[in-house]
């Protein structure tokens, strides 16, 4: 594909069988294993940390005020896109986002400098983030953009 410059395949897992006492506790959030799961202690083990990498998540939309995308990167002179970067994106026509939405601009939709571009394709929209319920796209977003570990099985 163009602009990708690297795919790795990753081993697959199958997700265990629960032994819950109710429903309430199975639907329970359980994290403390869930580096191995997503098969992110091969990463690990292969010396990727996330540093320098751009990830797309295209799934139900972000709960953009979760606590996972609050804290921003420090430094932002490493950061892949800016705002003015998602201007020159958009004006390129590269996204298709701005075929959907007369007159989109970066403004429309740069929402941090952790999530510098939110579209929701599905129903043409810029104006998607603020429901609670949009449950996995915030569900998968939050493990590329979280900043503490202590969520996780492994310090990274």
């Amino acid at each position: 594909m163009e602009g990708v410059k690297d795919a790795y395949l990753m081993p697959t897992f199958c997700v265990p069988e629960i032994q819950a006492a109710s429903a309430e506790e199975a639907l329970a959030p359980n994290l403390k294993a869930v580096s191995t799961g997503m098969g992110a202690n091969a990463a690990w083990d292969l010396g990727y940390r996330g540093e320098d990498m751009t990830v797309a998540v295209i799934d139900t939309g972000l709960y953009l005020s979760n606590p996972a995308f609050a804290q921003q990167p420090a430094d932002v002179s490493r950061l892949a896109m800016t705002k003015e970067t998602v201007s020159a994106v958009l004006a390129d026509k590269t996204l298709h986002a701005e075929a959907m939405v007369e007159g989109l601009t970066a403004d429309s939709v740069y929402y941090n400098t952790k999530i510098p571009f939110a579209f929701n394709y599905g129903d043409s929209q810029a104006d998607f983030g603020n429901d609670p319920n949009q449950g996995h796209g915030t569900h998968v977003g939050r493990y590329y953009s979280w900043q503490s570990t202590g969520c996780l099985s492994r310090e990274i």
